[in-house]
C-alpha cells in the first residue's frame, strides 16, 4: 500500500515494504529492525522538527529511535528524499543534523559522529567478559529488559533499576551529571547494552565486577578498540597494510591488531573470502518487480493544501505525465481536503481533483487535468 500525508509545512510520505536478509549475526529484534529499515520511503519536508519528525517515523514504522542527549531536538531541517530506504532517510536526516544514524540491536541510534563509530565497541567490550562467566548475578546483565519510564527521570534512576534487576549496584554514578529525560518506553535489549547506551551519551563506559555483579561506570577511553590476536601469515599482512589498523605489533608467531569491533569483522571477512558487513547498518537486499500504478492502493489525507501543488507531488512520486488544460490551470491554487482509504489510482486523482470540480482523463501518455464540466 502506498501513502500519502500532507500536514502544515508540506508533507509528502510514499512508502512499499521491502524483504531484507538482516543484519550481521542478527538477534530476532535485530532482523525485524533490519527488516523494517528496508521499507522503501519518499520524504519532502520543509522546516520540519527533528523531534516531530523522529516520531512520526517510529509511529509509522514501528521502530525505535534513540536520539542522543547532545543533538538539539527541536533543531528544523529540509529534506527531500525519493524511493529510498527508510535507513537511507534517516542516514539523511541526521547528516543533516550533524550527527550519524546507525543500528544498536532493536533500536536505531542517531547521535554524534564519534559515538556512532564507538558505540558497537564500547558494547563488545562491555559484553565479552560476560559471555564466560557462570550462571549467576554478572549474567543477569545480559538478560533483557525493557526501559519505560512516565514522568521526567534521569539517567542515573535508569542505571539503578537496570542494576536493581540484576541484584546489584553502580560504582562510579558519580560521573553521572544531573539531567532529566522525558517519559519514554523502548524495546527489550540485554540491560548491558542499555547500560552502554544510556552511559555513552555522557562519554562514559562500564564494565560488570565479575565477582559481584555491580555496573562499574568509569570516564570514556579513547581510541575505544578491541585488541585481538591473528595468525602471522602473508594474507594478513598484506590486508593490515591496504586496511591499516588502529595499531598492531607482532608477538611471536601472532600480531596483535587493536580496531573497532567492525574493523574486526571486515578484517575476519576478507582473510575468509567474504564479501564485508556491518553490524551497523542493515544489509541491502534487491528489490523484486514493483507493481504498476493501477494495481496499487492508495491512502491520502491532504488539509487545506493547493489542488496543483497535491497533483504535481502524486505525478512526481508516480513518475507520471500530467498536462493541465487553461480552465484547469486557472484552478491550480484552489484549496482542497480530502481523505481516502486504500483506494486505486483513479480513486485518489478523483479524491484530490473533485473538491476543485476538476477531473482526469486518461490519455496514452498519463493524464489531462480539465474542468469537470467540460
Amino acid at each position: 500500500m502506498w501513502r500519502f500525508q500532507f500536514l502544515g509545512t508540506l508533507v509528502f510520505i510514499l512508502f512499499m515494504g521491502m524483504a531484507t536478509n538482516g543484519l550481521t549475526k542478527p538477534t530476532a529484534a535485530a532482523r525485524e529492525l533490519s527488516r523494517r529499515l528496508s521499507t522503501r520511503v519518499s520524504l519532502l519536508w520543509q522546516g520540519q522538527e527533528l523531534r516531530t519528525a523522529l516520531r512520526r517515523l517510529e509511529e509509522r514504522h514501528g521502530i525505535a529511535i534513540w536520539l542522543d542527549r547532545r543533538v538539539d531536538p527541536n533543531q528544523q531541517f529540509d529534506l527531500t528524499i525519493s524511493d529510498s530506504m527508510l535507513y537511507e532517510a534517516l542516514k539523511a536526516i541526521a547528516n543533516s543534523c550533524d550527527a550519524r544514524a546507525v543500528c544498536f540491536e532493536s533500536l536505531v541510534y542517531l547521535g554524534p559522529q564519534e559515538t556512532a563509530e564507538e558505540l558497537a565497541t564500547l558494547n563488545e567490550l562491555a559484553s565479552k567478559s560476560l559471555l564466560r562467566t557462570p550462571a549467576g548475578r554478572p549474567r543477569r546483565w545480559l538478560e533483557n529488559s525493557s526501559p519505560a519510564w512516565d514522568t521526567p527521570t534521569e539517567p542515573k534512576q535508569l542505571l539503578e533499576r537496570l542494576a536493581s534487576e540484576c541484584g546489584a549496584n553502580l560504582s562510579g554514578a558519580e560521573l553521572l551529571p544531573h539531567d532529566l529525560w522525558h517519559p519514554n518506553n523502548y524495546p527489550a535489549m540485554r540491560r548491558i547494552q542499555w547500560a552502554t547506551l544510556l552511559l555513552a551519551g555522557f562519554d562514559l563506559q562500564c564494565r560488570v565486577d565479575l565477582r559481584t555483579g555491580n555496573l562499574l561506570i568509569e570516564q570514556l577511553e579513547r581510541p575505544v578498540v578491541i585488541r585481538k590476536k591473528y595468525a602471522s601469515k602473508p594474507k594478513l599482512q598484506s590486508l593490515l597494510e591496504e586496511h591499516p589498523p588502529a595499531s598492531q605489533r607482532i608477538i611471536g608467531n601472532e600480531q596483535v591488531v587493536a580496531g573497532t569491533v567492525e574493523y574486526h569483522q571486515r578484517l575476519q571477512d576478507l582473510l575468509d573470502g567474504k564479501q564485508p558487513t556491518s553490524r551497523s547498518e542493515p544489509s541491502r537486499s534487491e528489490i523484486g518487480n514493483q507493481p504498476a500504478n493501477d494495481q496499487l492502493k492508495f491512502t491520502l489525507t491532504i488539509k487545506n493544501q493547493p489542488v496543483g501543488a497535491v497533483l504535481d507531488q502524486i505525478a512526481k512520486q508516480l513518475k507520471l505525465e500530467v498536462e493541465w488544460d487553461d480552465e484547469a490551470e486557472a484552478r491550480r491554487n484552489e484549496l482542497v481536503n480530502c481523505q481516502v482509504k486504500e483506494v486505486p489510482l483513479e480513486g485518489l486523482m478523483r479524491a484530490v481533483l473533485a473538491p476543485a470540480k476538476l477531473q482526469a482523463v486518461k490519455t496514452d501518455s498519463g493524464y489531462r487535468v480539465e474542468s469537470a464540466g467540460g
